[in-house]
């Protein structure tokens, strides 16, 4: 009577992945942080989160890109880099819109 491979206890696990994902990890998050904040930060739906998601979305960045810069695996930084621009980009509009509502709400009272 035949077995399988698996019933026999011939299965072998596949081999563990090399090194590097966490590299691209970072570029992620840094990219996933910065359209968040690029989205409220825009759209001034909660510019205070946007400003949390773009300060979030550089560390990450800047984190990816440094050690994509150790790894010197080609193109690991990108990511971070495109995370890096949507975060500044995303913070910036983020604190520009939360200046003018503060403008817009004291200037009343003066």
């Amino acid at each position: 009577m035949e077995e399988d491979t698996f019933m026999s206890g011939d299965y072998q696990p596949a081999p563990a992945p090399q090194g590097g994902g966490g590299i691209k990890a970072f570029g992620i998050v840094s990219l996933i942080f910065g359209i968040m904040s690029f989205v409220f930060g825009i759209l001034a739906l909660i510019p205070l989160a946007g400003l949390f998601f773009g300060i979030f979305g550089i560390i990450f960045a800047i984190v990816g890109i440094i050690m994509g810069a150790i790894g010197k695996k080609k193109g690991a930084g990108s990511l971070a880099t495109v995370g890096l621009v949507f975060s500044i980009i995303g913070a910036v509009f983020s604190f520009v819109f939360m200046f003018a509502c503060t403008i817009c709400y004291v200037t009343p009272y003066l």
